[in-house]
């Protein structure tokens, strides 16, 4: 659903992340990567508002997984190319 001042988005996501385990022996020693060995499911929903050369975006994801949630915002210029 589009409209010239607003969009309503619904959104989601999976993945698997993995590291080898010869892949683990060549990091460095004091680093520890932070990765789940399995799959991941995130399912969002965003507000998209636009106002003349202005754009707001409000999002809200959550992991299928874990039932946590994420909030997230960003703005941006439209209409401008550099």
């Amino acid at each position: 659903f589009a409209h010239n001042k607003y969009e309503f988005l619904i959104y989601g996501a999976s993945g698997r992340t993995w590291i080898d385990k010869s892949r683990l022996r060549q990091i460095e020693q004091n680093y520890e990567p932070f990765y789940e060995d399995g799959m991941h499911n995130e399912l969002g929903l965003a507000l998209k508002l636009k106002y003349k050369f202005v754009s707001v975006r409000l999002d809200a994801t959550r992991n299928l997984r874990t039932q946590n949630d994420y909030f997230g915002f960003t703005a941006k210029l439209i209409g401008l190319s550099f």
